[in-house]
Formats: C-alpha cells, structure tokens, sequence
C-alpha cells in the first residue's frame, strides 16, 4: 500500500471514529428519539449527526468525490 493510501485510510478511520462519538454522545443523553423516513425506517438524532459528521469531513477530505449516503 502507498503512502498516500495509507494516509487516506488513517483520516477515513479518524472520521468513522469521531461520528462514532458524535452517536455516544446521543445515546449519553438517553434521549432516544427519532423519526420516520420515507421508506418508514427510523431516522435518530445520532443518525443525522454522525451523518452530518461525516459529509462534512469527506467532503474537506475529498472535496471532488461525491457521497452517497
């Protein structure tokens, strides 16, 4: 693996780390609301902000590709 691959995969895990502080510091709360999507799967709080989460690092990470979440 390259440098360069292996520096990606560094930030890629410190993002999936930080959003998985972002869902325990929801789940801390004990505030477990949520609310339906369209497809009436539940969306929570700690969906949308690990969600924002990482949008936001990928896209300062990788700013030409895009995220389908």
């Amino acid at each position: 693996m390259s440098a360069a691959a292996r520096g990606l995969l560094q930030e890629v895990a410190a993002i999936a780390r930080a959003a998985g502080r972002e869902i325990l510091e929801v789940y801390a709360t004990g505030v477990a609301e949520s609310a339906a999507k369209a497809d009436d799967s539940p969306l929570t709080l700690a969906d949308l902000r690990s969600h924002r989460l990482i949008l936001q690092r990928l896209g300062e990470l990788t700013p030409a590709l895009p995220v389908l979440s």
